[in-house]
């Protein structure tokens, strides 16, 4: 394991970030720019991520949009780019009819809230139907063919069409989607000016821009991330990662000595609407808030004026117009708070709405969940902590309740997970347990060799984009954060 400066140092020469490759984008390229470098190595990336089941990405529902997506390259390689090879017909068929189980046996009205996920089921499922139904026009020698079901519900997605071909202007959010948009793309990407073609972040939203209207710089950009096969959702996270590495560190007390360096780094990405999580992303709540929280800590307090962009009259939003509320946001926008005496009265009377709010919002058993991750663990490691710190006597039963539900779902091999146990989410228990006062017992130690043991394995992808991705070095810092309290712990004993 990296020490905190080595990690950070990693982090500073990277303009980008570092993030898992994701089935469903890769997955897009190979159906929308077949033309691309690196479209051979795609295609063999997505039959070598084939499980044994026939599906794609992560447990039961999270593999629908990656496995849609896959399907659908794979049927659009067969039928219009005339690669009818005997491997890549036999996984067409294994996840088609896996699709079509999966999707007759979980209603999508109850898949997980990743990104877009309600217009783009529906655009893959259109597009899966409409290669079958032309595939049994013209067959491809062994190519078993079978329908979807027809319940899925494309209202959303017409609704959404209908008004932007009528002109109505997109949210900055949905062109991080293009490519679900399907005959809305034209009116959309001919409405925009040069100035919103970054706002394309994903590979995938910036193909579909370029079938449309052709850019040598969206073309560029694009070329660079394909070149070497697999793509990530994200064209780049680089704000995000530093935010959430250097918070993580600084609040665990780990030793790091290149704060000067992190300073302007951040400082740079706050403007007057926030901070983006990285090149191309619109500002949001969460990483606005963590980059406020971060410079608070690095001794570099900022105005905490950009924040009432995000306030409604309960709580914070990630964005205006957002469909679902995020305990998280509102736990690092306490941190923000209150890690800054500036603000006045506003400040103090935001962070009492917070407290209430997420109050309201812990589960019966003791954890929160949230739509930016699979698991409760870091929904539930994000607001102790921060209720901890900044709660008060009003979240001090909270805190406790989360702190006695981490120690219960310990799993037997000493770690914890949502799934099974991992590196990620034990840290986050571990955290949890030596941050908010529970004593050095069997229970961290446990938890703690369960992190000793598993030291360089790959982390699961468990955090939500369109589909599930791993940001590496966040994972890697919380893990850091958690080996650091650790020997502290064991050190005062």
């Amino acid at each position: 394991m990296d020490t905190p400066d080595d990690l950070i140092e990693r982090m500073l020469a990277d303009p980008c970030g570092h993030a898992s490759p994701s089935a469903y984008e890769t997955a897009r390229l190979v159906s929308l720019a077949p033309w691309l470098p690196g479209h051979a190595a795609r295609l063999r990336y997505l039959l070598d991520e084939q499980l044994p089941d026939g599906l794609w990405g992560g447990p039961g529902r999270y593999a629908l949009v990656p496995s849609l997506s896959a399907v659908e390259a794979l049927l659009a390689v067969v039928r219009e780019q005339g690669i009818g090879t005997a491997t890549v017909v036999r996984a067409a068929t294994r996840g088609l009819h896996a699709v079509a189980d999966l999707l007759a046996r979980c209603p999508v009205a109850g898949l997980p809230d990743t990104t877009a996920v309600e217009l783009i089921v529906p655009a893959l499922a259109e597009d899966v139907v409409r290669h079958v139904r032309a595939l049994r026009k013209e067959p491809v020698a062994g190519l078993d063919l079978v329908e979807l079901p027809v319940d899925v519900d494309t209202l959303v997605l017409r609704q959404v069409r209908r008004r932007l071909v009528a002109g109505t202007v997109p949210s900055h959010a949905l062109l991080f989607s293009l490519e679900a948009l399907g005959e809305a793309i034209a009116p959309v990407v001919n409405s925009l000016g040069r100035v919103d073609r970054l706002m394309c972040a994903s590979p995938a939203s910036m193909a579909a821009w370029l079938i449309v209207r052709p850019d040598a710089g969206v073309r560029r950009r694009l070329e660079g991330l394909a070149t070497a096969g697999p793509v990530r959702g994200m064209i780049s996270i680089s704000v995000f990662e530093r935010a959430w590495v250097v918070a993580w560190l600084l609040c665990a007390g780990a030793p790091v000595s290149q704060q000067d360096r992190v300073v302007p780094e951040l400082e740079v990405t706050l403007g007057p609407a926030g901070s983006p999580g990285g090149e191309g992303l619109p500002p949001d709540g969460d990483v606005t808030t963590a980059v406020l929280h971060s410079l608070a800590l690095l001794k570099r307090p900022q105005a905490l004026d950009v924040l009432r962009r995000f306030e409604t009259t309960t709580h914070f939003c990630c964005y205006p117009g957002e469909r679902t509320p995020s305990v998280t946001v509102n736990a690092h926008a306490l941190e923000a708070l209150g890690s800054t005496s500036s603000g006045g009265a506003w400040r103090e009377a935001c962070a009492g709405k917070i407290i209430s709010w997420l109050v309201l919002r812990q589960h019966e058993d003791g954890h929160w969940e949230d739509k930016w991750h699979a698991s409760p663990y870091y929904a539930t490691v994000c607001c102790a902590l921060a209720l901890n710190r900044y709660g008060g006597a009003k979240a001090r039963l909270a805190v406790e309740r989360a702190a006695d539900w981490v120690v219960n779902t310990q799993r037997v091999d000493g770690g914890w997970g949502v799934w099974g146990s991992t590196a990620e989410e034990t840290s986050y228990a571990v955290r949890i347990l030596l941050s908010t006062g529970h004593p050095w017992s069997d229970v961290p130690r446990m938890g703690v060799e369960f992190l000793q043991a598993n030291d360089g394995l790959p982390h699961p992808p468990l955090w939500h984009a369109k589909d599930l991705y791993t940001p590496g070095r966040i994972v890697d810092s919380s893990v850091l954060a958690a080996l650091h309290l650790a020997r502290e712990a064991e050190r005062q004993r």
